[in-house]
């Protein structure tokens, strides 16, 4: 009989080919938030500023040192799941209402890098937590299922490319 469970979890050549346009494209948002707190506003938003270093900070640690390393790997899983999913909650409490959007797309990356790095319980929780600590930003405009919609439709949208990713794996 053919074995058919997975003998070894991707090499850390193969995780960083996942991980590099997630981390490039995450680096360019985070950029983005850092003009625009020091460009849009009439005085500079110090909370975007200070978020989009400390996500280009993490985006590096992350990248360089752990997803590299099956060292880490098992210890770091829990604290980037939960670091990641209250860090990216966080997001919209100081997201201006023009960029609102890249809260959906950075929760999307979050899921998808959390499940190639960690896997599936890290990226529900990673969701779960995000989708907690965004709720009470969000619950006075939640008044109709369309609106519902569109705020769980980043979440929907994680679970299915992390679910993808993860039976393709």
């Amino acid at each position: 009989m053919k074995n058919r469970s997975l003998i070894t979890a991707f090499a850390p050549l193969e995780l960083n080919r996942f991980l590099a346009p997630l981390a490039l494209a995450t680096l360019f948002f985070m950029m983005v938030l850092i003009l625009d707190g020091i460009l849009v506003e009439s005085s500079p938003d110090p909370y975007l500023i200070l978020y989009g270093f400390a996500g280009i900070f993490y985006v590096l640690i992350y990248t360089i040192l752990i997803a590299r390393s099956t060292f880490f790997r098992k210890r770091y899983s829990w604290f980037n799941a939960i670091a990641s999913g209250i860090g990216l909650g966080l997001l919209t409490y100081i997201l201006p209402a023009h960029l609102h959007e890249m809260f959906h797309v950075l929760i999307v990356f979050g899921a998808i890098a959390t499940a190639t790095t960690s896997g599936r319980s890290y990226t529900y929780i990673n969701l779960l937590l995000s989708a907690i600590v965004s709720l009470p930003n969000h619950i006075r405009a939640i008044t109709s299922s369309q609106s519902t919609l569109e705020y769980l439709s980043p979440f929907i949208m994680s679970i299915i490319a992390a679910e993808l990713y993860l039976r393709l794996k």
